[in-house]
């Protein structure tokens, strides 16, 4: 059976992964099932990352001086430092 191209693929997060621990990469790439799935609090750091990223990249302006303030890992609002 042949892997899928990108899952064999060795991404800069991958790279990063393994200068951190080399057997974790292995295990990403060769026994991915065994690796513990994030409990909910993590699971929820993650989510705000990915939503603050995807609008970072959406709009770069709007974070030079300020902070996004969070509900129900929604953006619902952009403040500008005072």
């Amino acid at each position: 059976m042949i892997k899928d191209s990108y899952e064999t693929l060795l991404t800069k997060s991958k790279y990063l992964i393994g200068l951190q621990c080399a057997k974790y990469l292995w295990m990403s790439f060769h026994e991915k099932h065994k690796i513990p799935k994030p409990d909910e609090q993590a699971q929820h750091i993650f989510d705000q990352g990915h939503i603050v990223g995807e609008f970072v990249t959406y709009d770069k302006s709007s974070l030079t001086d300020g902070y996004i303030e969070f509900t129900n890992s929604k953006v619902i609002e952009i403040k500008k430092a005072e």
